[in-house]
């Protein structure tokens, strides 16, 4: 910082960290004048004020949504033009066929699936009873129990939840090869050969249906 004597107008290089913002009083080397001496604050260096700052954020903040908002219709424009391709179904006979099968066996399957429901209820509170205080994590309460039991449906690593319980109670095995057998292997089935006899026309069933009568009469 360069600082000249106000009586001599005598030069000197000062170190701008000796001079603090309140000023401080100088005196000059070569006419032992005295005075005191201020920083002066460009008028061009002013500070943002809080309201400018918000203003910024706020102005940023819409650019955001605004670039957010593009993306979101843009995402839906591309997943709009890659379902048209299920236009194919109304399209193709076959295709039409399989569709309007599937439809006439939701009232059939529905009811499977009630029953399902029903006997995955019944086993999940049994297991909740006895195997919860074992298996928390797999038995802890109702929903956790329809969970495992989906999973034991499925075969998904049901030998390893069995394995966990199993070393207290040794008969557990029942528990699990029981549920297997009636809901995996015949309810399951049994939604397979309703579509597959709603697929074929039905035959099956009302053939069954005239024999029993045939049989009665």
């Amino acid at each position: 910082m360069i600082i000249t004597c106000n009586n001599c107008n005598k030069k000197f290089d000062v170190d701008s960290s000796l001079i603090p913002d309140m000023g401080r009083l100088l005196q000059c080397a070569s006419c032992d004048h005295k005075w005191f001496f201020k920083k002066v604050v460009p008028e061009n260096t002013v500070s943002p004020t809080d309201e400018d700052i918000s203003n910024d954020n706020v102005n940023i903040f819409e650019e955001n949504n605004s670039s957010i908002n593009n993306v979101e219709s843009v995402f839906v424009a591309r997943l709009l033009r890659i379902i048209r391709v299920l236009r194919i179904i109304t399209v193709v006979p076959a295709f039409r066929h399989i569709i309007d099968s599937l439809a006439k066996t939701i009232p059939r399957v529905g009811f499977i699936a009630l029953l399902m429901f029903i006997f995955m209820y019944v086993w999940g509170a049994i297991g909740t009873m006895f195997f919860g205080p074992i298996d928390p994590a797999h038995w802890g309460n109702i929903g956790l129990a329809l969970i495992t039991l989906v999973q034991i449906a499925t075969y998904d690593d049901w030998a390893a939840i069995m394995g966990e319980v199993i070393e207290v109670y040794p008969f557990a095995w029942v528990f699990f090869v029981s549920f297997i057998i009636i809901n995996a292997v015949i309810l399951l089935n049994m939604v397979i050969g309703v579509i597959v006899d709603v697929m074929m026309g039905g035959s099956g069933i009302d053939n069954l249906v005239n024999s029993e009568e045939d049989s009665k009469d």
